[in-house]
């Protein structure tokens, strides 16, 4: 019987370790350089966009167009997140920037954010094509919806959370299992399920840039718009405990306070550590 606990055991932790999703752009507010608090993120004089760098070492950074879209860089404020500067988004301002080209499945998104207005917070998609993207954005009332656009719609095809996201700092997260299968998460909590098995297929072909503050594009007050302190993209399938890591990393860096669910390995262990137990006192 204690052989069997003790394979029982090592399955659940070869299982954790199984290959980890791979890191692909990481964007932290921290190492952006050159500006000053209120500006864009362009030089209008040299007429180049000034990126958010990616520190992933595969250089993949995020850049505006020109000088009319590129968003603001704000300085660091106390008990704003984690009291880190932020990129702000707002009237139609976004970044663009380049991911490994990417067929049928396999990327997650973390981005850390505040969203004060109706837009998208981050989309993915294919450069040379108007369909084939994903992207998480939030409604006129602070709903966040998951919306993407494949071969096989002709308009967009959205599911909804049901939250209010205005007004907070969050972390979200969407796991992009395959073309056909996603799953979104707000502050550590799975809130919208997309797959086959419940709907149409999506239909997405090819990923290869991703954008941050894309389509926010409501006339705003001073102060609205959609506020970003960091994004991390990553390609392949998280490795159980990998999402929860992750999340752990940035909630703490940037001040969000994850809602974490079970990991259903951690209940696993804990569910044979507590067999073991049983056993032990029968014999």
């Amino acid at each position: 019987m204690r052989l069997l606990l003790i394979l029982g055991i090592s399955s659940i932790l070869t299982s954790s370790l199984a290959a980890q999703a791979v890191l692909e752009v990481r964007l932290l507010s921290e190492n952006i350089t050159g500006l000053s608090d209120g500006e864009r993120m362009f030089d209008s004089g040299l007429s180049t966009p000034i990126p958010w760098p990616d520190s992933s070492g595969n250089g993949r950074d995020a850049a505006g167009t020109d000088i009319f879209t590129s968003p603001f860089y704000d300085a660091a404020e106390v008990g704003v997140f984690g009291n880190q500067p932020f990129v702000r988004a707002q009237s139609g301002d976004y970044l663009v920037g380049a991911t490994p080209t990417l067929a049928d499945w396999g990327m997650s998104s973390f981005v850390v954010a505040q969203i004060d207005q109706a837009g998208a917070v981050f989309s993915l998609g294919n450069s040379g094509s108007s369909v084939g993207y994903i992207l998480l954005s939030a409604t006129a009332d602070g709903n966040l919806t998951v919306g993407w656009r494949g071969t096989n719609f002709s308009i967009n095809f959205t599911s909804s959370t049901g939250l209010n996201v205005f007004g907070e700092e969050h972390l979200f997260a969407v796991d992009f299992r395959a073309k056909d299968d996603i799953e979104v998460f707000v502050d550590g909590v799975s809130v919208l399920v997309h797959n086959t098995a419940t709907s149409s297929s999506v239909g997405i072909t090819s990923i290869d840039r991703y954008g941050i503050g894309v389509n926010a594009r409501s006339t705003l007050s001073d102060g609205n718009g959609i506020q970003v302190a960091a994004a991390e993209f990553y390609t392949g399938a998280l490795a159980a405990g990998q999402m929860d890591s992750i999340s752990q990393s940035l909630a703490d860096t940037y001040g969000v306070n994850l809602i974490p669910e079970p990991s259903h390995y951690a209940m696993l262990f804990g569910a044979a550590m507590l067999f073991g137990l049983m056993i032990r006192r029968r014999v």
